[in-house]
């Protein structure tokens, strides 16, 4: 009795990572195949990649197929890549006070460096923001450049 308990428990473990794991096949997105518990993230987990290159590598997939957009893992969370410039320039434009909480885990006792606007998120952002937004405008810029013809 207590070993069918067992299987049938593994049994909807693995019929519910399925269904995870096509969250962007049912959504009608392109996804690259993920591995169990790892997502697309496996070659970061194991230390083979840096998750820069992972992404990288994610990237140049979505790019090589010619798709505006891929779907992906970071582990079990399924999320969206955007290749086109316009959707990116849309996101990062129009749509950006939707996606201020990015969700990106960092430690500023152990790396002070990783406390950027990128990795911030809420009023800390914000404020952070609304400091940088002056900083870098599109005459300072070209200023701090020095274009010269």
């Amino acid at each position: 009795m207590f070993l069918l308990f067992i299987l049938f428990l593994l049994l909807v473990i693995y019929v519910y990572q399925k269904w995870h794991y096509s969250y962007w096949k049912r959504h009608g997105v392109y996804q690259v195949e993920p591995y169990f518990l790892y997502g697309n993230q496996k070659e970061f987990a194991n230390g083979t990649l840096c998750i820069s290159d992972q992404l990288k590598k994610l990237y140049d997939e979505f790019k090589s197929k010619g798709l505006r957009y891929g779907g992906y893992y970071a582990f079990t969370k399924p999320t969206l890549m955007p290749i086109d410039l316009n959707i990116v320039k849309h996101v990062l434009q129009k749509d950006f006070g939707h996606f201020v909480n990015r969700g990106i885990y960092f430690n500023k006792t152990r790396s002070p460096l990783s406390e950027h606007l990128f990795t911030l998120e809420g009023d800390k952002w914000k404020n952070l923001r609304a400091k940088l937004t002056p900083t870098f405008t599109t005459g300072k810029i070209f200023n701090a450049l020095d274009f010269r013809i």
